[in-house]
Parts: C-alpha cells; sequence; structure tokens
C-alpha cells in the first residue's frame, strides 16, 4: 500500500460526495486523461473527468483549443485536504481513516505537490513552458 492512500481514499470520497456521485468501495479514482479534446468536453466535462485536468501537457492542448494564452493555476485538493490534515491532526473526525501519523501525512503530501510543482515548472512541451520559471 502507497504511503499516501488513506489520503488518496478520504479526498476520493470526499469528491464524489461533492460531485453528488454515489460512494463505494468499487469506485476507482478518474485516473486516466483520455477523453477526447473537443467543445463538449473541454466546456461540460468537471473535476478529473476534464481533458487535461491533471496531465499538463494535454493542458496546453486544451487551452490552445480554447484560444487561451495563459492560465493561473491554484492547489487542487491534495494540498488543500493535507492541509486541513495538518491544522486537525488532533481531531479523529477529520479523515477518520487516517489512524497514526496524521500531521506527518499532511506534511508529506505537502511536500509531495511542492516537488510535483518543482519539476512541472522545468517541462517544456512544443517551445512552451508548463509553468513559469
Amino acid at each position: 500500500m502507497s504511503a499516501i492512500a488513506p489520503l488518496r481514499d478520504a479526498c476520493i470520497t470526499i469528491a464524489n460526495q461533492m460531485a453528488g456521485r454515489e460512494v463505494n468501495d468499487n469506485m476507482p479514482p478518474p485516473l486516466v486523461d483520455e477523453v477526447t479534446i473537443d467543445s463538449h468536453s473541454v466546456w461540460n466535462l468537471k473535476m478529473g473527468y476534464a481533458p487535461g485536468a491533471f496531465d499538463f501537457k494535454r493542458r496546453l492542448q486544451v487551452l490552445d483549443s480554447s484560444g487561451i494564452k495563459r492560465q493561473i493555476l491554484f492547489p487542487g485538493a491534495a494540498p488543500l485536504f493535507a492541509h486541513a490534515l495538518i491544522n486537525k491532526a488532533d481531531d479523529p473526525s477529520v479523515f477518520s481513516k487516517i489512524t497514526t501519523g496524521r500531521k506527518e501525512y499532511g506534511t508529506k503530501m505537502v511536500d509531495l505537490y511542492n516537488d510535483w510543482c518543482g519539476r512541472l515548472s522545468r517541462v517544456v512541451e512544443n517551445g512552451k513552458m508548463l509553468l513559469p520559471d
């Protein structure tokens, strides 16, 4: 089991509840970004189901198809949930499936997110930087 699996599982449950979807133990996370990039998918699909939602090379294609030259990125669910876990480490009702090392889980998630942002900022695709230096 991955070190972040409990936090991932908690985030998936919350995201599905927020989207009004039935939550059950057999629901896989939407981790494959392969939907066709067209006007319907760009304007109607939301969260992890939208094209380019988490594959930033595809995000450039979505932005190009929409005529958008720049985009501001805000933290997604994982760093926000990690922050909540750090601040509520002593409250067992917050992310109750994570029973030990709660503050450490949150801190590790923030570190992983920051490392990912650093790696992503150095990626160049077709002469375009995914994120500025």
